[in-house]
């Protein structure tokens, strides 16, 4: 059970979350993608817009530089926010880290 602190917090960031999810959803993709492939994957930014990508969102550009479009990297940031919320919640009830 939630005591009142916690549940405020909890609450708090619930709204947090809502309003600035997805914003934060792409900063983390466009971090992991950076970090993950060393700067061999670019991110889509402005001057990539009339880039067509394909259904998995990866595409070279008149350069020749791999980019992936944002979209993705949101998809994988959202996918990284879920899994350490699962993990948090497997933590504070006790499944990961009993003895």
């Amino acid at each position: 059970m939630l005591t009142t602190p916690e549940f405020l917090l909890w609450a708090l960031a619930a709204v947090f979350l809502i309003f600035f999810g997805e914003g934060l959803a792409a900063l983390l993709g466009y971090m992991v993608f950076a970090t993950l492939t060393l700067g061999k994957v670019n991110l889509q930014g402005p001057k990539d817009q009339e880039v067509k990508f394909p259904w998995h969102g990866f595409a070279r550009d008149g350069g020749g530089r791999l980019i992936v479009e944002s979209q993705v990297a949101s998809f994988v940031g959202i996918l990284i926010l879920l899994l350490g919320a699962l993990a948090y919640a497997a933590w504070k009830s006790g499944a990961i880290g009993a003895t």
